[in-house]
């Protein structure tokens, strides 16, 4: 069953549904930032807030340093 906008107003739903669409903009918007920037060959060393992701925080160039088991 599809709800209408109004429909989610009266249930109060529209407020948990605009703040999860505003975070994934601001992850894409850190993604694509980052990833524009490392192409540039500038890398940030501050982490970005509320982003939990390395992948996010990399801008996709890999998950940072792997550490090699010892043998």
């Amino acid at each position: 069953m599809h709800m209408t906008t109004a429909k989610m107003i009266a249930d109060g739903q529209l407020c948990r549904y605009i703040p999860g669409h505003i975070h994934a903009f601001y992850l894409e918007y850190v993604y694509f930032d980052r990833r524009e920037q490392a192409r540039e060959g500038r890398f940030t060393a501050s982490r970005a807030p509320g982003v939990y992701s390395d992948r996010v925080q990399s801008g996709g160039h890999g998950y940072g340093t792997i550490v090699q088991p010892v043998q």
